[in-house]
């Protein structure tokens, strides 16, 4: 069975992980993310929209990216919609270079500078490593 790693998650899981973050945030000295850009790749679902949600509770303005999961990237958007204009979200897949050029296009005229970048993009394919065409290991 092929997995993604959007397929464990439902709204339980997406507040779990987020509060969890949320406490990790809080445990640390920084918890105050005010006027700081964070960008979180994969950042609509499972364990990257729960990274994005701690960093918005925090004060941040979030860059979150999907890959291709439009609807769950408007549901992301949907549901912090009390964050309006500390949200955004970009449709950028990290596996093509001419799409990631243009994310970073488009984030360079709009936000003066980023602090954090959470590189959290990527899809679980289980299966031994030396048994992946080559397709299969440039996808993880």
């Amino acid at each position: 069975m092929q997995m993604t790693h959007g397929d464990c998650t439902n709204s339980f899981s997406n507040k779990f992980v987020s509060a969890k973050i949320l406490s990790i945030l809080q445990g640390t000295q920084i918890m105050d993310f005010s006027n700081q850009t964070v960008i979180v790749t994969g950042g609509t679902r499972g364990i990257g929209r729960g990274i994005a949600e701690a960093f918005l509770k925090n004060g941040a303005t979030v860059i979150a990216t999907y890959a291709g999961n439009d609807a769950a990237a408007a549901k992301m958007k949907a549901d912090n919609s009390s964050f309006e204009g500390k949200i955004h979200v970009y449709k950028c897949d990290v596996r093509d270079e001419a799409a990631v050029i243009d994310f970073y296009k488009i984030v360079e005229e709009k936000f003066p500078k980023i602090e954090v970048l959470i590189n959290n993009s990527g899809i679980r394919k289980d299966q031994v490593t030396a048994m992946m065409s080559l397709l299969e290991w440039n996808d993880v």
